[in-house]
């Protein structure tokens, strides 16, 4: 009976080996679980970024094909070519016309002094190029629109000669009577009444000064 007890309680037996199997088992397991859903994850995201790569390229020869089918042929390109007028140099244009005007030896005084750029017609009609406004001209535009903009504008808040003075009177070392009624809704008693206290107020001051 001691025997069998002390082989029971023995750790070394073969029931504690087979305890523990288990356990290696397991963790080898988990292991290779978490190594395989590693594996799965990176193949797909792998995956995913070759799907993303072959949408690109994709795309990317789809814009392609479209840039080729607008594209005209070259053979309709060139007939175009051939077909638009050639058009002459400004060289020569005046160089035509000052032959023509040194055959007929007959010119008016706006077509020498304008060299070619001002023309008399008949009628009192008068032709002149895009070229001829000057840049400064058109500088001088902008800056008086400004100035006004700036002294006559929306956002500009003005006021009258009378109006800074009546303020000035009103808020300086020296009080005197304001200039003229700066407000105009006043009705006309108040008005009487001011106009009163004001001549009562010089006849003081002439009466203190005699």
């Amino acid at each position: 009976m001691a025997e069998d007890f002390s082989l029971a309680l023995d750790p070394s037996g073969d029931d504690a080996s087979g305890d523990d199997a288990p356990e290696e088992l397991t963790f080898r397991e988990s292991e290779e679980s978490a190594l395989r859903s590693r594996r799965d994850a990176a193949e797909t995201t792998r995956r995913e970024r070759q799907q993303l790569k072959e949408k690109r390229r994709k795309k990317h020869e789809f814009f392609q094909e479209q840039k080729k089918r607008r594209l005209l042929p070259e053979d309709v390109l060139e007939e175009m070519d051939a077909a638009a007028p050639q058009k002459k140099k400004p060289d020569e244009d005046e160089a035509e016309d000052e032959s023509e005007d040194s055959d007929e030896g007959v010119g008016t005084e706006e077509e020498t002094d304008a060299s070619g750029k001002m023309r008399s017609l008949k009628g009192g009609y008068t032709v002149r190029t895009v070229g001829d406004t000057s840049l400064a001209h058109s500088q001088q535009k902008a800056a008086a629109a400004f100035v006004l903009d700036r002294l006559y504008g929306q956002g500009t808040r003005r006021t009258t000669n009378k109006q800074v003075l009546s303020l000035k009177n009103k808020k300086g070392d020296r009080k005197a009577p304001a200039v003229e009624f700066v407000k105009k809704g006043w009705a006309s008693k108040h008005k009487e009444k001011a106009e009163r206290l004001k001549q009562r107020w010089l006849h003081q001051q002439q009466v203190a000064s005699s």
